[in-house]
């Protein structure tokens, strides 16, 4: 029988260092003032959003979709296809703990609250694992992604994505983990959701959407040139590998 998991109750815990998320359509404003807000609150800094580049765009079109927090709080990197950027797989990691997703949900309302949908959840508490090829694999394919991104995302934000595997690096292959396939809820969706409503951030007017995300860099509110002169990150991203 499914159980239910909530991603509520996943980001309250304290534990995690850095979160990975990636989703085909996304509700920002709802990601920034609720779970970014819990991911923050709880010591989680390091937090990144892949999105399909379709709908990143059109996420900069309106006010109300319009993220506020990108570029400071967090990155968010557009990521082009062929056809569309479609997995959903989120990676949430910690000196002692990791919580690999993978499943049907979307980064929005919908997807965490009022959808049925599915997911594998792998909890690993200790550093030898069962699950070893698994995330090796969830890795490998975030890295690739990140490095075709290369051609038309700033140098930062590539690197702010390829540094999640400093956070992986603890947890190579052998343990203590628990599978379950389950359906999400976000917790208590009913309340906290309409809640999340109330909270939305005000439409922004002050500034035409950029035409590129940046990375966090000291939380500064400046704005930053559509082409930067950092250079590229030489270093490889690690691939895993089940030994």
């Amino acid at each position: 029988m499914l159980s239910e998991i909530s991603i509520s109750d996943l980001v309250e815990t304290k534990g995690f260092e850095a979160s990975l998320i990636t989703t085909f359509n996304a509700s920002l404003p709802f990601y920034e003032e609720i779970l970014l807000r819990r991911l923050r609150a709880n010591g989680c800094r390091h937090n990144v959003v892949l999105m399909d580049s379709a709908q990143c765009s059109a996420a900069w079109e309106t006010a109300i979709t319009r993220p506020r927090h990108a570029g400071y709080e967090y990155s968010l990197l557009p990521i082009r296809s062929t056809a569309t950027f479609h997995p959903k797989v989120s990676i949430f990691a910690g000196p002692k703990k990791l919580a690999l997703l993978v499943g049907s949900h979307n980064l929005t309302v919908a997807g965490l609250g009022f959808n049925r949908e599915i997911s594998n959840l792998i909890e690993i508490q200790d550093k030898k694992h069962a699950f070893g090829p698994v995330l090796a694999d969830a890795w490998n394919s975030i890295a690739s992604w990140l490095e075709f991104a290369r051609g038309y995302c700033p140098p930062d934000l590539i690197a702010a994505g390829l540094r999640l595997q400093d956070h992986i690096k603890p947890f190579p292959a052998l343990a203590d983990v628990r599978l379950r396939l389950g359906f999400n809820r976000f917790h208590n969706s009913s309340s906290k959701l309409k809640s999340s409503r109330s909270s939305r951030p005000r439409p922004i007017t002050q500034h035409k959407p950029p035409r590129s995300l940046v990375a966090p860099q000291s939380l500064k509110p400046t704005r930053v040139p559509s082409s930067t002169s950092a250079k590229p990150n030489s270093k490889a991203p690690m691939r895993l590998t089940n030994s």
